[in-house]
């Protein structure tokens, strides 16, 4: 008589997730690193497959709730406050095109982070989600080393800066999360081919603002050898990553590492920034409504050497093109971010890096940031369940061995 008690074996197995979520979610992680070619609209190859991923947990979301559900609810005002802005906003130009198209770009972004950071969680997906994007930066990188290019190297995305972004946040997630040693080495790799081949200095700062995180975090738990080793590891990618032996160069109080990064190329990035930024602050100050979203750019208010250009900053974008209302909408979401975050976390760290990027451009509306800082609260939510069953052990009076006696 065959016996209706499981074995051991099979009462600790947990259900696997179903093989389409796998697929979806290694797409979805892999596919962020390919935006060119693109769609129509300017939609990506991967974003069928991420709103597919997001429907499946939207459903999911009806039926349980979780962290990111309750950090969902918390974030929601917030977010209003931002659409009652950009609405405002568009009052002196109409409901256009492009406006329209900037609200659903963001909102998209920042609702898979919600949907990843649900699915993941409730359905343990996230070693899915490291492999995922361990492919798309082995990927990029790969592409910055190989693909010719004239002056910086952009591999799949639109821009270098963002090949750049998405190089450090995917590196630093990789380093930290990654449980194995290839995942280390893809890491310092991808890392390397963010300064060296694309001369972002927005990454460069994104790399650095989360070093320093790290050391802080790090002398606070008395680690001061990995603080110094992390500043070591900061200052041989920036400084030493260099193609020729021969490149890095000083005199009369310049320097350079490679064609594309040096201090003539940094002093024209500041340059153009600062001019960029007086011209949309002079349109606020015309319009403190906003200009609407997106529209720094589509209405050409700040150009520069004849191009039209984004306001290169978030925080000042959100208040030119959405007004005051809308500022304190950004502001509100991520201290809501912040907040739901674990304390000295790999979601922190990488919150960190966002923000500092978004110093340097718009990256609000990131595919990316949103994706691999959603992986990161679930892998700190792992943490936190982990610490609570070790303090449910220790509090549960087991009898400890007897000690042998002497």
């Amino acid at each position: 008589m065959l016996s209706a008690t499981p074995t051991s074996t099979e009462a600790v197995r947990e259900p696997r997730p179903a093989l389409l979520l796998q697929i979806g979610i290694v797409a979805s992680y892999a596919g962020v690193a390919i935006l060119r070619p693109a769609l129509p609209a300017n939609l990506a190859y991967v974003d069928p497959v991420i709103a597919a991923v997001s429907l499946v947990s939207l459903l999911a979301m009806a039926k349980a709730g979780s962290p990111a559900t309750r950090a969902g609810a918390r974030a929601l005002p917030w977010l209003w406050l931002i659409l009652v802005g950009s609405f405002l906003s568009l009052f002196t130009v109409g409901i256009t095109g492009w406006a329209i198209a900037d609200l659903v770009r963001t909102n998209f972004a920042v609702l898979t982070f919600f949907c990843f950071w649900h699915l993941m969680t409730v359905a343990k997906l996230e070693r899915y989600a490291i492999w995922g994007t361990a492919i798309g930066l082995g990927v990029t990188s790969i592409a910055l080393l190989v693909q010719p290019f004239r002056y910086r190297g952009k591999a799949f995305f639109e821009h270098p800066n963002y090949a750049g972004h998405y190089c450090v946040m995917a590196a630093f997630l990789l380093f930290f999360a990654g449980k194995r040693w290839y995942f280390q080495v893809l890491a310092v790799f991808g890392l390397a081919m963010a300064v060296w081949q694309t001369g972002s200095f927005g990454a460069i700062a994104m790399a650095l603002a989360m070093v320093a995180y790290l050391v802080v975090r790090s002398a606070s738990r008395n680690t001061a050898v990995l603080a110094v080793g992390l500043i070591v590891f900061a200052i041989g990618v920036l400084f030493l990553a260099s193609p020729g032996g021969d490149s890095v160069s000083t005199g009369n109080g310049s320097w350079q590492v490679s064609g594309s990064l040096s201090s003539d190329r940094l002093d024209k990035s500041q340059g153009s920034r600062y001019e960029v930024w007086s011209d949309a602050w002079g349109a606020f100050a015309k319009e403190p409504l906003g200009v609407g979203p997106d529209g720094v750019h589509q209405r050409q208010i700040a150009i520069h050497l004849g191009h039209p250009l984004e306001i290169h900053n978030d925080a000042l974008g959100y208040l030119v093109e959405r007004g005051v209302l809308g500022l304190i909408g950004f502001i509100g979401f991520w201290v809501v971010v912040w907040k739901a975050s674990r304390r000295g976390g790999l979601a922190r760290m990488l919150i960190v890096g966002a923000l500092v990027q978004g110093m340097f451009r718009e990256t609000f509306h990131y595919r990316h940031m949103w994706l691999i800082i959603a992986v990161a609260f679930v892998i700190d939510g792992r943490r936190d369940d982990a610490d609570a069953e070790a303090a449910e052990l220790d509090e549960s009076g087991e009898p400890e061995l007897a000690q042998p006696s002497a």
